[in-house]
């Protein structure tokens, strides 16, 4: 468990919450089955997603399943979704899409990525990295990857949901404080 869940988790079980934690292996039915819910909220981004599709009647057998679709994006849309839309209105501001993601030529990186600082990081994979990159005449001559201010981060980072974005501030704390 990353460190900014202990607390989180202390705050879900007073209130009468049980986190399950996603398993490749699927649903351990009789384990949920025995904490007798009250409502199952399943599903996320990914493979999560696909596994609680797979077996939500039976998850819906056990007491009412709400799905978290693919569709809400990032964990802010998952949590708007719940809080809002399932649980109640309650008033909560969620933020919008941040940053800007796009594809971008080699023949254009210089004109293109002129910040400070950049993050290196793959798309389902951890494909390059920053000394790889670094090596490439283009990117090494880069503001970023000259005064060394270009970080790595793990592809999965891209995953919107709240556990890769709480442990994505794990990770920054650790470079950056």
């Amino acid at each position: 468990m990353r460190h900014h869940e202990a607390d989180e988790h202390q705050e879900a079980k007073k209130d009468g919450t049980t986190f399950l934690p996603w398993s490749v292996d699927g649903f351990d039915l009789e384990a949920i089955l025995a904490l007798d819910p009250d409502l199952i909220v399943g599903g996320g981004i990914g493979f999560p997603l696909f596994q609680a599709e797979k077996v939500y009647d039976k998850l819906s057998d056990i007491a009412p399943t709400v799905l978290v679709g693919k569709k809400l994006g990032d964990w802010r849309g998952q949590f708007s979704f719940l809080a809002d839309d399932v649980f109640a209105k309650g008033g909560f501001k969620v933020y919008g899409q941040g940053g800007d993601m796009f594809e971008l030529s080699t023949e254009k990186v210089g004109q293109t990525i002129t910040q400070p600082s950049v993050f290196v990081m793959g798309f389902n994979a951890d494909t390059t990295d920053v000394a790889t990159l670094k090596k490439n005449p283009v990117y090494g001559a880069l503001p970023a990857f000259k005064s060394d201010h270009a970080y790595d981060l793990p592809y999965w980072v891209l995953r919107g949901d709240y556990d890769e974005s709480m442990a994505l501030l794990d990770i920054i704390e650790q470079k950056f404080s």
